[in-house]
C-alpha cells in the first residue's frame, strides 16, 4: 500500500507550531510559508510613514508658530517706536519756552509767520531740528516732518505734526506717528508699520 504524504497538511502544522506561545520569530524548525513572507516588513513602512507624515505636521505647525511670533515680536517694535515719535512730539508741542514767536510753547509751526528753532530739540538723544525736519506752512496752517532713530537697533519713527486754526480761532493739531521695525526706508525687506495718532 502507497502513501501519499500531504504537504499541505505538513504546512498547516508548521504553521500551528509557529503560532503557539513562545514561537515569536521563525527558527529553523518553525518557518512560515512563502506566501506569507514580507508581512513585516509592510507593516514596519506603514509604520515609518505614518510616523513620518506625524513629523511632516509637526514641523510645519511648529515652522508657522516661529513665524507668527517673529511678526509679533517685529509689530511691537514697530509700535513702541511710534509711541516714543508720539510722546516726543507731544513733549515739545507743549513744553518749549525757547523762543517769543511760539507763545503757545510749541515748537512746531502754525503759519507761515511762523519761526520754528533750526536745533535743540532733543529725542532720544538726537536734534530733530537739525535733521533737519520738513516743513510745509500756509497762511494758517503748517505740517511739520520729522524722523526719529534708534540706533544702534534698526526702529525708526515718521512724525507729522499739523497745525491749523479752526473756526473757533484757536489753533488745532494733529500728531501722526508712524513706527517701523526695520527702518524708514520703503524698500526694507519684512518692513511691518504700526501707527498711532493723537488730535486735541
Amino acid at each position: 500500500m502507497i502513501m501519499i504524504k500531504n504537504p499541505v497538511h505538513r504546512e498547516q502544522k508548521a504553521v500551528d507550531r509557529c503560532a503557539r506561545p513562545g514561537f515569536l520569530l521563525p527558527t529553523a524548525s518553525c518557518k512560515l510559508p512563502t506566501d506569507r513572507r514580507g508581512f513585516a516588513t509592510l507593516f514596519a513602512m506603514l509604520v515609518a510613514g505614518l510616523l513620518l507624515s506625524v513629523g511632516l505636521v509637526i514641523y510645519d505647525i511648529t515652522s508657522k508658530e516661529l513665524i507668527f511670533s517673529s511678526i509679533t515680536r517685529d509689530s511691537n517694535f514697530a509700535f513702541y517706536a511710534a509711541d516714543a515719535g508720539l510722546e516726543c512730539a507731544l513733549y515739545w508741542d507743549i513744553k518749549y519756552t525757547g523762543s517769543a514767536n511760539f507763545s503757545s510753547g510749541s515748537v512746531f509751526a502754525t503759519s507761515t509767520d511762523s519761526q520754528p528753532p533750526s536745533s535743540n530739540v532733543i529725542c532720544n538723544g538726537i536734534d530733530i531740528a537739525a535733521e533737519p525736519w520738513t516743513i510745509v506752512t500756509a497762511p494758517t496752517a503748517a505740517t511739520t516732518t520729522f524722523t526719529l532713530t534708534f540706533a544702534p537697533q534698526p526702529y525708526c519713527v515718521r512724525v507729522w505734526t499739523e497745525k491749523w486754526k479752526n473756526t473757533l480761532g484757536s489753533v488745532s493739531t494733529r500728531v501722526t506717528a508712524r513706527g517701523y521695525n526695520n527702518g524708514c526706508d520703503p524698500g526694507a525687506p519684512n518692513r511691518i508699520e504700526r501707527a498711532l495718532e493723537s488730535n486735541y
